[in-house]
């Protein structure tokens, strides 16, 4: 699919652009549950421990409302938009930092409730969900759309069929392009670097 060859050629020019020459050895960066970080750690991150739900520790949601995947399917079947599914992990840092710093803003959540309906999965959990009629867990739903990085943004079409997806934390610029690109349909006609080349024209 043109998508998906599409997000791959973007995601690998993000990677590209980190400096690291291809002799370099690679190490694994490893995440650190928001619970154990220390004030200096988060605030490095632009995270606030002290903000949040008290229970859980995760900022509180202020942006676009979430749809559970079988509500979302139904509405974008009847709107003609399409399922914007962020799919995250408890405790990764990145995850809450999107959640806290991206979808708050006003250009984002414009984007997502123009164009899709958003819904939030735990890779990690074992809670319900319904997709295209079958009932599985969330954890399962996230393998089956080959997710293994969080956070991880899939796209699925009024049909019920996955158009493809992006992992990795993006800020509000990014991610409100690549939400306008896929959810007005510009990757039938354009690259993602044209379409971004013509929007900020």
């Amino acid at each position: 699919m043109k998508i998906n060859s599409m997000l791959l050629i973007m995601f690998l020019l993000l990677t590209a652009c980190s400096g690291n020459t291809p002799n370099e050895q690679k190490q694994a960066i490893e995440s650190t549950p928001i619970e154990a970080m220390n004030e200096r750690e988060a605030s490095l991150l632009g995270l606030d421990l002290k903000s949040g739900n008290a229970d859980d520790g995760w900022p509180t949601w202020t942006g676009s409302k979430i749809y559970s995947m079988e509500e979302a399917q139904s509405l974008a079947k009847q709107h003609g938009k399409k399922v914007l599914v962020e799919v995250y992990a408890v405790w990764c840092g990145y995850c809450r930092k999107m959640a806290a710093e991206t979808h708050p803003t006003e250009i984002v959540k414009t984007t997502v409730d123009d164009l899709f309906y958003l819904v939030r999965i735990d890779a990690e959990s074992e809670r319900q969900v319904v997709f295209n009629g079958e009932t599985m867990t969330e954890s399962e739903l996230a393998a089956a759309f080959g997710v293994s990085s969080f956070p991880t943004t899939v796209f699925v079409d009024t049909n019920g069929d996955p158009l493809g997806f992006q992992p990795g934390f993006m800020d509000a610029s990014m991610y409100s392009n690549l939400l306008s690109y896929v959810g007005t349909e510009s990757f039938k006609t354009s690259t993602f670097e044209e379409y971004v080349n013509s929007a900020n024209k």
